[in-house]
This record gives C-alpha cells, structure tokens and sequence, in this order.
C-alpha cells in the first residue's frame, strides 16, 4: 500500500439529528428501512428509546460487519457510548447500514438520527448536514498490486482507479486527475473488488482503510 497524496481530510460524527422512524427496530438491530421522516429533536430519540446510526458495514478499522454479523470498529464504539450518554444504555442502537454516497440523503430524510460512516467535512455537505468537530485526520490513500506497484500520483495515469461514488477521493481524481480513468463503485468492499479483480489497477480510500486492509491481503 502507498500513501500518494497529502490530502488531509478530517472524519467528524454528522449530527442532522434527522428523525425517528414510526416502525421501532429491534435494539442493536440493522435495518435498511427507507421511510422518510421529519428532522427529530433529542426528546423523540428518547421517546422512541432507540438511537438510529449510520455505519459502514466494511470499512475496517472504524466501522465493519463480523463474520456473526455484529458490527465493530471505531466508529461503532463511538455509537455505543453515545447511545449510553443519551439513552442510559449502549445496546439501544439501530445499526443502518449505508454506501458512501447516500450518506447526506440519509441524515436528510431521517433514515438514521445521526451519521457514523467515516465522513470527511467539506464545504458542500456542510451546506445540507450539521458537523461536530472533527476526531480524526486521514490522507486521501491508493492502494494497488504488489506486482503493479502505484508509487506516485504519475503512476496513474492512463490507469484506471475505482473510488467510491461521493466521496472525497472522487471529488478529488475527478476535479484533478483528467488522465486517470476512474470506476465508480458504491460500497467500499466493491472498490476493493475491483482491485483484486483486475478491474482497476488502484482503488483509492482513506489511507488508514486501505492500509488496513493491504496488512490483511
């Protein structure tokens, strides 16, 4: 793995406090639910006794499924304690798992009360979602084959790369890279597969994800 570029972005908790759906979940329980709902305040979190949180499901090492299906990570635990701080309990947390590029709409429509999925501020999120203060700096990272080594943001061109649709690394190879032919992939893990498949010769990601997940593959 090779860290290219000395993007700093900054991962933050995405408070749009956005609402509480009228089907209670199952404490701890995930969902996929796409109902709509009105912004929410704190009291209807704690009328309805269950907190719904937005996570990634294979983003390792901040929010990730286990193989018994419970969701671990950073980003998890940050969940857990805000569900203790604010409901008395860490257990009463509805997991919602989500792609990179539907973080914002979730927040928006009150899919999740809050956003936990590894999320960087920039200026045009900012405009539709509420962010606390950032808990972590990352650089924007590019992860590739041992026998076909990307070293340098010049190793790229003519290659093809796969990002994630939405996310900054899109933003950035989009906005910078005009000879870098980019694949647009929804989940992390699709990026990934791409990369072991020979679809792309890279896949870029923060830099402690991909590092991550070169340690293990």
């Amino acid at each position: 793995m090779k860290k290219i570029l000395a993007i700093l972005t900054s991962l933050v908790l995405v408070l749009g406090i956005a609402g509480c759906s009228s089907n209670k979940n199952t404490s701890g329980s995930t969902s996929q639910s796409t109902t709509n709902a009105e912004p929410a305040s704190i009291a209807a979190i704690k009328k309805a006794d269950t907190i719904k949180i937005g996570v990634f499901s294979d983003d390792a090492p901040f929010c990730y499924q286990d193989a018994d299906g419970s969701f671990k990570g950073y980003d998890v635990e940050f969940g857990k304690r805000i569900s203790k701080e604010l409901l008395g309990d860490e257990n009463k947390v509805t997991w919602v798992v989500v792609n990179p590029a539907d973080r914002v709409a979730y927040v928006q429509t009150g899919k999740v009360d809050l956003m936990l999925a590894d999320f960087t501020v920039t200026d045009d999120r900012a405009k539709n979602v509420d962010f606390t203060l950032p808990y972590e700096k990352v650089s924007i990272g590019v992860v590739s084959s041992e026998k076909a080594p990307i070293t340098s943001a010049d190793d790229l061109k003519g290659k093809t790369l796969a990002v994630n649709t939405g996310t900054t690394q899109d933003s950035y190879f989009s906005t910078n890279a005009p000879d870098v032919n980019l694949v647009k992939v929804d989940a992390v893990s699709d990026g990934f597969q791409a990369l072991t498949s020979g679809r792309a010769a890279a896949f870029s990601q923060d830099n402690t994800t991909v590092l991550v997940w070169a340690k293990k593959n």
